[in-house]
């Protein structure tokens, strides 16, 4: 399990099965080497902003209107390119404690067999390497559609009555955290929330590469 491995080997491991699936290519102007080379970095503040919601608060790293970031979000979501993303979210500053449990947002299985990989999930794992923390990859799952940008209010609430409760989370933790790519609306983490809080599970932080000004 996950969540009893030092911080530094669950990062190192994670980090080197990366290493060997995907190619170090900056995004942003395809220097060969890193995934996101500090020159463009430099042209993408990082802002750490706190959102309150109904049932606690939402914490985002940068902005989505930066071409870089929407350059990074895409590569994870549609090119199969999740290190950026892996190293950007490393870098938000999140305060996180030791032993915390990650919970990624789900996406639909045909997605999921067509991406290979969940891309919060790919979050999830490296903010769990930063604090000997742990995902529990199941506790929900969704069994439709999961594109929700791009779509009215009212078809992202239609398509969270797809998000389930999943598998039971194996071992208590001193705090649960939901983990998306990108905030919009906000429904989406909602919903998970008050699924999660409805099978007793404490969750009131979330945490998001980007928010969607």
């Amino acid at each position: 399990m996950v969540g009893n491995r030092s911080s530094s080997s669950l990062k190192t491991r994670f980090n080197q099965l990366l290493d060997c699936l995907y190619p170090h290519i900056c995004i942003g102007c395809g220097e060969i080497g890193t995934a996101l080379c500090e020159r463009c970095m430099q042209g993408c503040a990082q802002e750490l902003r706190v959102l309150t919601v109904d049932w606690g608060v939402v914490e985002s790293g940068y902005s989505y209107d930066y071409p870089l970031i929407q350059q990074v979000v895409h590569a994870l979501k549609e090119q199969g390119l999740p290190r950026a993303a892996a190293e950007l979210v490393a870098r938000c500053g999140y305060s996180l404690k030791p032993g915390t449990c990650f919970i990624p947002v789900p996406i639909a299985r045909k997605r999921l067999v067509a991406r290979g990989y969940n891309q919060s999930e790919v979050l999830a794992m490296e903010l769990a390497g930063q604090c000997n923390g742990f995902v529990a990859r199941h506790a929900l799952i969704r069994v439709g559609s999961s594109q929700q940008r791009g779509k009215a209010r009212n078809e992202r609430l239609a398509a969270n009555l797809s998000i389930r409760r999943g598998l039971p989370i194996p071992h208590a933790a001193p705090e649960y955290v939901l983990v998306d790519d990108v905030i919009t609306t906000g429904t989406t983490l909602a919903t998970c929330a008050q699924l999660l809080q409805e099978g007793g599970i404490k969750v009131s932080r979330g945490v998001t590469l980007a928010f969607a000004p």
